[in-house]
């Protein structure tokens, strides 16, 4: 599915599959963010890879990332939980997942292969 975003004050469209509209529409609802300042903060990171495959591998990170907070939180004592409103405190998950995908292109960047840091 093709849709048009913003990026650098200019227009452009991406084509990506629902499910992963679907996530980035999370993301930016948990976030408290519109789709067009996500979009950007992928494209400030990127490296050489297109917009719709960082949008992909940003997408992925948040939810790793995500699960793993939900995990460790529930296997605290007293059972605490995540919320799925924004994330405030340091890092956030969105924070700390674009951290992440920034420092994976690091690496391709370096390197030249497809290994991504685990969570």
């Amino acid at each position: 599915m093709r849709r048009n975003v913003r990026v650098a004050a200019r227009r452009t469209s991406v084509s990506l599959e629902v499910a992963i509209w679907d996530a980035l529409a999370d993301i930016c609802a948990r976030e408290e963010m519109a789709i067009d300042a996500v979009c950007d903060a992928v494209e400030s990171r990127r490296n050489s890879d297109s917009l719709a495959s960082s949008l992909r591998t940003f997408s992925l990170l948040y939810f790793r990332l995500s699960t793993s907070r939900w995990e460790k939180a529930a296997a605290r004592p007293g059972n605490g939980s995540v919320s799925d409103g924004p994330q405030h405190g340091f890092p956030t998950i969105f924070e700390e997942a674009l951290s992440r995908f920034e420092s994976a292109r690091a690496v391709q960047g370096d390197h030249g292969d497809d290994q991504s840091p685990a969570p």
